[in-house]
């Protein structure tokens, strides 16, 4: 998995690519505690769209992301996930837990 950064003022959004799986979740967490350590963000949005597939690994560390943000006082947002992804997003309801935007 890559990731990319762009950064407008308060808001951040990370670009994912590639597989998100167990192997990939060390490389995650250190690129999003690295962003959520920033005292001026409001809102860190991760772009999915270039996630080809997600093993359910991912989803837990999703849910410890958003826990983190929560306390931070930081929206997340997890935008343009691929209908791969979106469909395990169904399964579980984040869409009950996350703001995920098309």
């Amino acid at each position: 998995m890559d990731c990319t950064t762009q950064i407008e003022g308060t808001k951040h959004t990370l670009i994912f690519t590639g597989r998100f799986g167990f192997d990939a979740g060390q490389f995650f967490k250190i690129e999003v505690r690295n962003q959520l350590r920033e005292d001026a963000l409001t809102e860190l949005h991760l772009d999915l769209s270039g996630i080809t597939s997600m093993e359910p690994s991912a989803l837990g560390l999703l849910l410890l992301l958003k826990e983190q943000a929560d306390v931070k006082g930081v929206k997340l947002v997890l935008k343009r996930p691929s209908e791969a992804v979106r469909l395990h997003f169904n399964r579980v309801r984040f869409d009950t837990i996350f703001e995920i935007q098309p």
